[in-house]
This record gives C-alpha cells, structure tokens and sequence, in this order.
C-alpha cells in the first residue's frame, strides 16, 4: 500500500437515539475510526431524516478529504476544519496568509463538530478575540511578547472574568500548538487567576441530613433518585458533574471511578463508597447506564430540588458544590492522612493546602503545641530558673 493510501481516513458515521424510554430523547451521531468508537455528537433532534442526513454530510466529507489524498492536493481548509482526526493529527506549518481571525473560525468549525454547545462556543470565541484584540494580524505574530501584552491588558478586569476569559485563551492556544505548530511555551504565559472564595458556605453532616430529609420531587423515584445523589455529593466530594454523569459500570466493589473524560482535572481517580451509600445506590431503579437517571439534565434543575430543600428545614443558604466544600471541611479537619484526602477529592497541592489550613481551629493549634512540648524535660528546669532570678 502506498503511503497516500496510507494517509486516506477510516471514519465511518451511524445514528442512534439516546435513553429511548424518555418521551423528549433525541438523536445522537456516533463517531468510528478504523471500527472504534471515538467520539458521540449531540445532534439535538427527534427526526429521523435530520440525524441521517447528519451521517450522510458527513460520510461525503470523509469521501471528497480521501479524494484530495488520493489525488495528491491539499485539502480545502473549511473541510479540514470539519473533519474529526484522531491518532495522527499532523502540524501544519504556520502560513503567513493564516490570520488569527481564520484561526478561529477553524477552532470554531472544530469545536461544532466535537458536540460542544453553541453558548460554549459562542463564550470561547468571543473572549479569545477580547484578549488578543487586533486578530487581523498573521498566526504567525502569536509569540511569547504578543501573548505577555495581551494577558497584561486584561490586567484591570475583575479576577472572575478574567479567569474565564484565560481558560478560553489557553484551549485556543492548544489548538493553533497542534494544528500549525505554533510554540507550547505560549501557554506558560497565561497565568491561573482563578479566586479561592474562603467564605464559601458549608454545612455539618446534621445540616445535610435535614436538608436531604426535607427534599421532594414530582415523583418517587425522582425524589429517591436526588436524595442518592446529594448524599454521593456530601460523602464522596465529586463535582456535582462528575456525579451526574457516574454510570453503572464505573462503581465495582466497594469503590466509584471518576472517568478523566468527566473529570475536570482530566485525571480519573478511584474514591470508596460508604457502604450505607452503596447500598441506597444499589436499591436505585436501573433505567439507563447512568446511576443517577431520575436527575434533572441542567444544572439549574438541581439546584431548583436543592434550593426548595434547604428553604423547608431553615438551613443557611449554599448550592450544589456547597456539599463538596462541606465533605472537604469535614476530612481535612477529621482524617490524619491529608494526601489521601486531596487524592480522594481531586485537589492539587495548592488547594489542599488552602483548603487544609481553613479548617483548623484554635483547638487543633493548642492540642499540638501540648503534643509537641508534653515530653520535654528541660522545660520546668529552665522556667524555675527564670523564676528565682526575676526574669518572670
């Protein structure tokens, strides 16, 4: 086989309705290359014909891109841009006529395609050409002083904002790095600004247990369903995200695995299960692959079953990651082993540390300066002396 052949792609496409037993399921479009699964695109519709053209456009595209190959001319950069690669995504060297502003509408091209919603994408373009401001100008101006003087103009923008406006900055950096080579380094530029908000609201696992006692939905399995999933919440400190999207097959044993797909660190990582909450999972309803099937899909709607809760019993007000900072309160205040708190709930170094020094109190302190000193001897001796000499 020649090495054109070789270069030519094996992505198929298919269709299917995703949990087809809820009245509003729509259809999604599966993504295969070379026979595997690699990727599933929300395709937001109930028609049939909608959702087979989708595979039909997309199948033509795979077949004009192996035409271009197979012909030995360059693929046009709006299909390119369309086209999902994976395993050999080659770096295109950085063309003087490639302005930012293409580059951009590509990154866009290529984030539609990978599922993501409009509003994201929206967000993400937008707050990339806020930053860089003049994208005119060739891909090939995105250095290191270029990046510096655009981070530094953003300088008087609340930190909040501003983070947000980095983290779109960063992913765009990745994609021009794999796409026309531009230098990694680039993204060393781009500070984390995010702000740790201390006073962040926690409650104690009595306060817990009566909001969870007080919640009610529509129905009974729907009230089950939330009730699982707030106490998941308080005893494991998942990401109200990371729970949501726990599947069956990922709880084995007595432990949850927490796929780097839906984890945000990108990093999966194994957590125990308390066996009281094991066995109120295991007595769930399984109508999909997902443990919790009941929730509400946004997350507006499970705050709207948490926020009536907490109203019913008289609890101070806090959110869904309010039973995240409550279980990390509660074990790094509790648990001796501190490292394998931060593993447990996904915490780097800097944010365990911040979130370990929170959570002494004055008692704490005192307990280990008595544990410290409680067997030195030359204590007593050397204050008796200070005693009898008149230094004290």
């Amino acid at each position: 086989m020649s090495n054109t052949n070789r270069n030519t792609l094996k992505i198929s496409y298919s269709v299917y309705i995703k949990n087809p037993s809820r009245p509003s399921a729509h259809y999604y479009g599966r993504v295969r290359e070379k026979g595997q699964p690699v990727m599933d695109v929300d395709l937001k519709t109930k028609e049939k014909s909608v959702a087979e053209a989708w595979a039909r456009l997309r199948k033509s595209e795979v077949e004009r891109y192996n035409e271009y190959v197979l012909c030995g001319e360059k693929v046009p950069e709006e299909l390119e841009s369309r086209i999902v690669r994976y395993g050999r995504q080659a770096k295109t060297e950085p063309e003087p006529s490639i302005t930012i502003r293409k580059s951009i509408d590509i990154w866009e091209a290529d984030m539609r395609v990978r599922g993501m919603s409009e509003r994201t994408i929206m967000m993400y373009c937008k707050s990339v050409g806020y930053v860089l401001g003049d994208i005119k100008l060739p891909i090939t101006s995105l250095t290191v002083e270029k990046v510096r003087s655009a981070v530094a103009s953003q300088s008087h923008i609340q930190a909040s904002t501003r983070h947000s406006y980095f983290v779109a900055f960063v992913e765009y950096l990745k994609f021009v790095s794999r796409r026309y080579g531009t230098p990694a380094a680039l993204l060393d530029e781009v500070p984390k600004v995010k702000v740790i908000h201390k006073d962040q609201p926690w409650w104690t696992i009595t306060e817990i247990r009566r909001i969870i006692e007080h919640v009610k939905c529509k129905t009974e399995d729907m009230t089950k369903c939330y009730k699982a999933y707030f106490w998941f919440l308080a005893l494991t400190g998942a990401r109200q995200n990371e729970a949501s999207l726990v599947e069956w097959s990922d709880i084995k044993d007595s432990y949850v695995t927490f796929r780097s797909t839906n984890v945000k660190t990108g990093v999966s990582r194994t957590v125990p299960l308390e066996w009281r909450l094991l066995e109120m999972i295991n007595h769930l309803p399984r109508k999909s692959k997902y443990v919790f099937a009941d929730l509400n899909k946004s997350q507006a709607g499970r705050f709207a079953v948490l926020s009536r809760a907490v109203r019913r019993c008289g609890a101070k007000w806090g959110g869904l990651h309010s039973f995240r900072r409550s279980c990390s309160m509660y074990m790094y205040e509790h648990a001796e082993d501190v490292k394998a708190v931060a593993d447990m709930l996904g915490h780097g170094p800097v944010t365990m540390m911040q979130h370990y020094v929170a959570s002494r109190s004055k008692r704490e302190l005192s307990d280990m300066v008595n544990r410290v000193y409680m067997d030195e001897i030359q204590i007593p001796d050397a204050m008796d002396r200070l005693v009898e000499e008149g230094l004290i």
